[in-house]
């Protein structure tokens, strides 16, 4: 995903702090797996739908799973899950964070919040246009303009590794 709580701050530092950051979420997976495989367990993944749609996620790190229950519903649709399963609120409410840098939000780094987003993800993969989108949510149309892109600049994330034949 495009970081824009970040846009401004560009240079060597950032680079290396987003490679830390990718690095810490992929051994983290590493250790999900380890374990996984000690007790003969599955990995459960908890990318949800609006993650997955914008490439708010670490290819083969917090987005590597055996099972992923979440990858059906939007953001929203989770937290009403949780509400319903009863989840304490200290855990629902908590803002979640990309744990890059202290005190960023997800929101703050996707310039939206999921609210919003879900409301554009839901009617962009609908077919709606983006002009339509942005009228029915209430939005300026740049905002759906940007929506759409990170899901465009971030397919690669979503596919599997391409093949290359050799001969």
């Amino acid at each position: 995903a495009i970081m824009v709580g970040t846009k401004g701050l560009r240079g060597p530092w950032l680079n290396q702090a987003m490679a830390y950051h990718r690095v810490k979420v992929r051994l983290r997976a590493l250790l999900l797996y380890y374990h996984a495989e000690l007790e003969n367990l599955l990995v459960l993944g908890t990318c949800n739908k609006t993650e997955k749609m914008v490439g708010f996620f670490v290819k083969y790190g917090d987005a590597a799973a055996d099972i992923a229950p979440l990858e059906s519903l939007y953001k929203m649709q989770v937290r009403e899950l949780a509400a319903f399963l009863d989840i304490p609120e200290a855990i629902r409410l908590k803002p979640p964070s990309p744990d890059l840098l202290p005190g960023i939000s997800d929101e703050y780094a996707l310039g939206v919040d999921y609210a919003t987003l879900d409301r554009i993800l839901w009617r962009l993969e609908g077919g709606m246009g983006v002009e339509e989108v942005a009228a029915e949510v209430g939005v300026e149309p740049g905002l759906g303009r940007y929506v759409e892109e990170l899901t465009l600049r971030s397919e690669h994330m979503r596919a599997p590794p391409s093949t290359v034949l050799l001969w």
